[in-house]
């Protein structure tokens, strides 16, 4: 329960510095956006929403470093020859440090950071691991549409992660 709080706290924090009116945020003019994504590839699937927030930028935007947090529930599936096979669910909640260029028609977003992964379907309890991952998107519909390849990996477990093909849908301070 005290890891949910800490999540709500961090969320308020991140929701507030996006919407506030300070001289600093202004004056960097700073790009936020919250994502809904689904994707899919093979015997992996992902579902996700996500709020990104750039910490500083340069280039009017092209270039920026910042914050993500998102929370992705996704699926692997695997069958053996001769039967059998598995099928693990989980459910993260992460906070990621993430770089991301952005063009005219392409966005790619390298990211890594703490995850805490809430539901295994081979396990009881909960734990924290890292996290890191890319995401490629084509701008479909200006900055609120996009098809999107993305994976994210655990770099502690070998059988935590997903890659798909999907996907995205945006609001952020760019379109609005």
């Amino acid at each position: 329960m005290e890891k949910m709080k800490i999540f709500l706290i961090l969320t308020i924090i991140f929701y507030s510095m996006s919407f506030g009116q300070d001289t600093l945020s202004v004056k960097m003019n700073n790009y936020w956006k919250v994502q809904f994504e689904a994707t899919s590839i093979l015997l992996s699937n992902e579902i996700g929403v996500l709020y990104d927030y750039d910490l500083t930028s340069m280039r009017e935007g092209k270039y920026s470093f910042g914050l993500r947090i998102s929370t992705e529930y996704y699926n692997q599936i695997s069958f053996d020859v001769g039967g059998g096979g598995f099928d693990k669910t989980f459910l993260d909640v992460n906070l990621y440090g993430r770089h991301s260029v952005r063009g005219k028609y392409f966005t790619v977003s390298p990211f890594i950071g703490l995850s805490f992964h809430l539901l295994n379907s081979n396990s009881y309890s909960d734990f924290y691991l890292i996290k890191w991952g890319m995401e490629w998107e084509y701008k479909v519909y200006k900055d609120v549409v996009g098809l999107m390849l993305k994976w994210a990996l655990s770099i502690t477990q070998k059988d935590i992660g997903y890659i798909g093909f999907g996907i995205s849908y945006k609001i952020n301070n760019r379109v609005l």
